[in-house]
């Protein structure tokens, strides 16, 4: 599966504490426990009730969340990772979102969003679904890379090539 391979291209490793932000139906939820491991945690947070009844089915995530990404119900430096695969553009407030995922990570945790599209792939893909999610997009790199510093980031890593976007950033010490 080329979700797996990209996620692989995280970093993330066995026994560490993993959020997937914006988690859906749980799809990936298989794909990270066997990254992390039985040792590790996995957590999905999604705003649909709708989507995280299905996810509930799915028993590879410890923990499941009904909750907002601008206001995620996690205390300080909980986690090593936190992915928003196909989610990011989703949400309504993304400086507040990067804010937020600064603050549950532990220092030199890493926060990464993943497409398996290039962000201009992504913009067309949502100006064709409907008006629901045409404006729903990957903020430009350079805005992007400046909301990230300001919410307290760096190494700041943009890949973004047919059949891929991933930022990775990581939290300052």
């Amino acid at each position: 599966m080329r979700a797996g391979r990209v996620l692989r291209e995280l970093g993330i490793q066995t026994g560490e504490k993993v959020l997937d932000l914006g988690c859906g139906n749980g799809v990936l939820f298989p794909i990270f426990r066997d990254i992390i491991g039985n040792s590790g945690f996995l957590c999905g947070l999604d705003f649909s009730l709708a989507m995280l009844k299905i996810s509930a089915d799915l028993t590879n995530a410890d923990f499941i969340v009904c909750g907002d990404a601008s206001a995620i119900p996690f205390t300080d430096s909980y986690f090593d990772h936190i992915i928003a695969f196909a989610s990011f553009p989703h949400f309504a407030d993304k400086e507040l979102v990067c804010r937020e995922a600064n603050r549950i990570l532990k220092p030199s945790g890493i926060f990464s969003v993943v497409h398996l599209m290039s962000s201009f792939d992504l913009q067309n893909h949502h100006k064709c679904a409907g008006e629901e999610v045409k404006n729903d997009l990957l903020p430009p790199k350079n805005h992007f890379m400046k909301i990230l510093a300001k919410s307290g980031f760096e190494d700041i890593q943009i890949e973004d090539i047919q059949g891929k976007f991933i930022m990775s950033s990581k939290k300052k010490v």
